[in-house]
């Protein structure tokens, strides 16, 4: 089952996204959206949730430099 962080700000290349839900299932990120209503088994990390692709496109979540898993 994935887990479902939601942030202040998510932020992946140059795009600053408000308000959003990342999904991560084995530490990588395979989903994230915004946030519009509250949804169960939601955790709230609150301020900055920084995406970064790796060599191979796949998108990995960190926050305040640690990777989140």
């Amino acid at each position: 089952m994935a887990r479902r962080i939601a942030a202040n700000r998510v932020i992946i290349d140059d795009r600053q996204l408000v308000q959003y839900v990342v999904e991560i299932e084995n530490g990588i990120v395979t989903n994230y959206y915004p946030l519009t209503e509250e949804q169960p088994f939601t955790e709230w990390l609150g301020g900055t949730i920084l995406l970064t692709k790796d060599a191979n496109g796949i998108i990995k979540a960190s926050k305040d430099g640690k990777f989140i898993e």
